[in-house]
């Protein structure tokens, strides 16, 4: 991630709510990523290494804040499970295309929390607000 975008999110945290941190936390995820195959394109090993691990840390920051007594933290972390392997599956086989599939999930969960965060402005319940999120349509959409 280049100096002025981590600038930028680094502004963006300071007087985030709880759920535009998740939300912040996706998009930063993403650009990582985004890094992570641009220096893939660029054939720089090291910096593909770099993203990835960064990229990493972030879906673990998700994945750790994750709250099991509700229901939907459990399709969540099924997610990220799946997530993280094709960031395993990236490195081993030195290849973007899993990130590519990692990046479609992670748009659609991203799209998800944007419209809970339009619906309910995270002002409710983690509970609510995360209960309001179709993700069943919004799966149906992108991925049928």
């Amino acid at each position: 991630m280049n100096a002025a975008l981590a600038k930028e999110f680094q502004n963006r945290i300071v007087n985030a709510s709880q759920g535009d941190l998740v939300i912040i936390n996706y998009e930063m995820l993403m650009a990582e990523l985004d890094d992570a195959t641009m220096k893939f394109d660029e054939e720089d090993s090291v910096g593909f290494v770099k993203c990835m691990k960064q990229a990493t840390r972030l879906l673990r920051e998700l994945s750790d804040n994750l709250d099991f007594q509700y229901e939907i933290s459990k399709d969540l972390m099924s997610l990220y499970i799946f997530i993280n392997k094709k960031f395993v599956e990236a490195s081993q086989k030195n290849s973007k295309r899993p990130i590519e599939s990692a990046k479609d999930v992670l748009n659609v969960l991203l799209l998800g929390w944007q419209q809970a965060a339009k619906k309910r402005q995270f002002s409710t319940s983690y509970e609510e607000w995360t209960a309001s999120l179709c993700w069943t349509d919004l799966w149906q959409r992108h991925f049928e």
